[in-house]
């Protein structure tokens, strides 16, 4: 079976695809280690995590400075999410 997955284009008009990790990795952690270790282990997109009170955010920077588009391809992970796809955005994503 394959896992749900999406897409970050960094802006170099190449996107790379990400896998949403099978449970029990299917967290925001799961998904930012995915981000950071197999996307992007030398960026240019970097991922974190901002705590705020009992909120955890998804944070994606753009290292490079420039605008990124974000896609999903397996599945809806990042519509169920409420991560508006298909939208460029600036450097950065805070998206909680």
């Amino acid at each position: 079976m394959q896992s749900n997955s999406f897409s970050i284009d960094p802006g170099t008009g190449t996107s790379v695809i990400i896998h949403v990790p099978a449970s029990p990795d299917n967290t925001l952690d799961g998904v930012i280690n995915e981000i950071n270790t197999v996307g992007f282990p030398s960026g240019p997109i970097v991922a974190s995590k901002k705590t705020v009170g009992l909120d955890n955010y998804l944070v994606l920077t753009n290292t490079n400075g420039t605008a990124f588009v974000v896609e999903d391809i397996r599945g809806t992970p990042l519509n169920n999410s409420g991560i508006a796809t298909g939208v460029t955005f600036g450097r950065e994503l805070v998206y909680q």
